[in-house]
């Protein structure tokens, strides 16, 4: 897009779950974050990232066992929809989130 200004993003880990999580981070405003589909990762995202920060505080992350977060023994981490919606809420709150939006 002509004369729009370049975003920069960031490369980081945060602690979920007691999981060392890697994400990406882009942008300002309300906080969006983007949850990869199975066998995938953050990096499924890298098409549409910087575009939605133009709008968006956007974090993609590899959930636990993906990517380049960690992957624990499924004897420490119950791989389920349950434990990821636990890593979403921790997520969102390792950046102060109270509300988010989610893809």
């Amino acid at each position: 897009m002509a004369g729009a200004p370049e975003v920069q993003f960031s490369v980081g880990d945060l602690t979920a779950r007691g999981l060392r999580i890697r994400f990406s981070q882009a942008g300002q405003g309300e906080p969006l974050l983007l949850v990869h589909d199975l066998l995938d990762s953050r990096l499924s995202w890298d098409p549409v990232f910087l575009a939605l920060a133009r709008s968006f505080h956007v974090i993609a992350f590899d959930s636990p066992g993906f990517g380049e977060s960690e992957k624990p023994s499924p004897l420490r981490y119950r791989y389920s929809f349950d434990e990821l919606a636990e890593v979403i809420v921790d997520v969102a709150a390792a950046f102060g989130f109270g509300r988010v939006h989610i893809c």
